[in-house]
């Protein structure tokens, strides 16, 4: 799918998208948005939000069949499957077309700078009664190191008056990284470009850990949806941004300009606290004539926030345990665990191979600093069914045996069951900004047990002949009388 509006469409002839002609606020989108992903709905599309004539769409990626299709395939497609597709593209950098730079596109049809800037002229709202202010969600956030390359990232934006705004920049972050070597070279501020209303493929890179930082998301974009990413330079700023892009916002990140941002009801369905973050200021809006501006809720479990992430995490972890676990078979992330439970499927080939599988998945980059929980069950369970993995880890457990607990760590600081956060001071580019959290880590061996590992041997489970049961599910239909 090449650009948001081709995915627009495709989804209005599958009748994927309610409309809202009537004006509403951007609470009521919110509230909207929140039932929708309750009753697993439609995407949304709201001609009048809080008095604006841009129309708001949001809700496009909260659902695996969107997702599915916003990728090319069937909207039948089951996560794994949509997992596997995308894996594969990420591991195959041979297929990755470089973006293509042109003159113009319709992301200039319309230019704001000086005293037309206005961020306010778009349906930027408050999303829930305990944030700190308006946020720009769903956004791509472009910035370049001389050395590094580009990078666009998905990162939180407060809204503060008309033409600032915060940005989080962690350090762990490839921007937060641009932005600490902008100071080291004795630079004031960074470069920065927001997107609203990318192509899906550039949505989904944006959300997606590269392997190393110097790798282009354009270009894996372009492997995504199957031809080179078309770029423009922006108008006051030297950064490179899709020419189909709804709108850009041009403008500098001064990390000697520090304000306190938040909080912000999250991704895992928490408040988090108040961040210090570097200042935004914007230089120039470019638009098309007729903008869209595309966004997103989080919070809910079946939002946009949890099933949009789910799809590029899930398939950069399937890569690297795959080649970090023995006997590896599959990898889980459930969307109810919000990102902070792994269920890790193996092949058990020996005794104590589940415990060695778990010290093998916290070796993992996300798993070491994002997770908290790793389950490792048999091939016996389906692990995208929880009611089975619940039922691994409460016949198969000894407590006293097979749970592990790793000491405290630094983790991500948006971790919800993490205890104190601290800001780095000895990473030798301190930027003053809250950076890390500290929390332990639990691992439970959900394996069958042998008796070599001197147990009570697993026992065998009770189901059908596998083979009959496979018939009667094939052959279903034709056992009733209708």
């Amino acid at each position: 799918m090449e650009t948001i509006r081709e995915f627009i469409e495709l989804l209005e002839r599958k009748g994927d998208i309610a409309h809202v002609a009537r004006p509403v606020s951007g609470e009521g989108v919110a509230a909207l948005i929140w039932e929708l992903n309750e009753r697993k709905g439609p995407a949304l599309w709201c001609d009048n939000v809080n008095g604006s004539r841009v129309p708001l769409v949001a809700n496009l990626f909260g659902s695996f069949s969107r997702v599915a299709l916003a990728l090319g395939l069937p909207d039948d497609a089951p996560p794994k499957q949509i997992r596997n597709y995308y894996a594969d593209i990420m591991e195959d950098k041979s297929k990755w077309p470089a973006p293509q730079i042109v003159k113009s596109g319709p992301c200039k049809e319309v230019i704001r700078t000086g005293n037309e800037i206005d961020l306010f002229h778009f349906p930027i709202f408050k999303w829930a009664p305990g944030d700190g202010g308006p946020y720009i969600t769903l956004n791509g956030t472009v910035s370049k190191d001389p050395e590094l390359g580009r990078n666009v990232g998905m990162y939180r934006v407060h809204v503060i008056n008309k033409n600032t705004t915060g940005i989080m920049a962690l350090s762990m972050q490839d921007i937060g990284i641009h932005l600490a070597r902008a100071r080291e070279r004795g630079e004031d501020y960074l470069e920065v470009a927001i997107l609203i209303g990318m192509s899906p493929a550039v949505y989904f890179a944006s959300t997606t850990k590269m392997a190393a930082v110097t790798e282009d998301e354009y270009a894996f974009a372009g492997a995504l949806q199957g031809k080179p990413v078309q770029l423009v330079r922006c108008e006051t700023i030297d950064v490179d941004v899709p020419a189909d892009a709804e709108i850009v916002i041009e403008g500098r990140l001064y990390h000697t300009e520090l304000l306190q941002e938040g909080p912000y009801g999250e991704w895992m369905g928490y408040y988090e606290e108040s961040m210090i973050t570097p200042t935004f200021h914007v230089t120039c809006i470019t638009h098309r004539k007729d903008p869209l501006y595309v966004t997103g809720s989080m919070g809910h479990q079946y939002g946009e926030g949890e099933v949009f992430r789910y799809l590029p995490i899930q398939a950069n972890l399937y890569n690297v345990l795959k080649r970090s676990v023995i006997g590896f078979r599959d990898v889980y992330l459930p969307l109810q665990g919000r990102g902070y439970k792994a269920v890790v499927q193996i092949k058990k080939r020996y005794p104590g191979w589940g415990k060695q599988a778990i010290y093998a998945a916290f070796s993992a980059g996300y798993i070491n600093s994002s997770v908290n929980w790793v389950t490792i069950v048999d091939e016996d369970i389906d692990l995208y069914d929880l009611n089975q993995v619940y039922f691994a880890e409460a016949t198969r457990v000894d407590p006293e045996l097979d749970v592990v607990m790793l000491p405290v760590q630094g983790v991500y600081p948006l971790n919800p069951a993490a205890r104190d956060r601290y800001e780095a001071k000895d990473l030798g580019h301190e930027l003053g900004f809250t950076e890390f959290a500290w929390c332990s880590k639990i691992g439970i061996d959900a394996t069958r047990k042998y008796r070599d590992e001197h147990r009570r041997a697993t026992p065998d489970r009770v189901i059908p002949d596998r083979k009959t049961l496979e018939l009667v599910r094939k052959n279903w239909d034709s056992y009733f009388k209708k």
